[in-house]
């Protein structure tokens, strides 16, 4: 499972320090590959194979056009990524632009996913987040 949240910062040609502790669950438990996708103004990262498995649950329900149309937005831009020997992913171009991606970069552990965001939007965000609702209400309808 991925937890956590690193401050890492992202180069001019797109490529991100992975964080050691998430290499290590992937290493562990998975392929050392990626799928990144558009997410609710940042990008999500999947495991190949968590990504499979979804794709196999996923892939012959019925879905309204609203939804179709999303999936299409989705799969049309996501990107397989790999790590490579310094422990580094290469995020294109058009998922930057997507996720606001500057020079920091915040990468948060959603179990089996990972969350990649810009460090000033995540900041924004969460702010919005604790302004918006009860954390304590939230928690517990999440069973914590």
């Amino acid at each position: 499972m991925f937890r956590g949240k690193f401050n890492h910062n992202i180069d001019a040609k797109g490529r991100l320090n992975f964080p050691a502790k998430f290499r290590e669950v992937l290493s562990g438990n998975y392929e050392e590959k990626l799928i990144v996708v558009k997410y609710n103004r940042c990008l999500r990262a999947y495991p190949l194979s968590e990504w499979i498995a979804f794709e196999k649950s996923k892939s012959q329900q019925y879905r309204n056009q609203a939804q179709e149309d999303t999936l299409r937005m989705v799969l049309s831009s996501l990107a397989e990524c790999t790590i490579d020997k310094q422990g580094r992913i290469l995020i294109p171009q058009d998922l930057r632009d997507y996720a606001g991606l500057s020079k920091e970069v915040v990468l948060i552990g959603m179990f089996k996913k990972i969350e990649i965001w810009d460090k000033k939007r995540q900041e924004e965000h969460e702010a919005g987040v604790q302004e918006s609702q009860d954390l304590g209400e939230a928690l517990t309808q999440l069973g914590l």
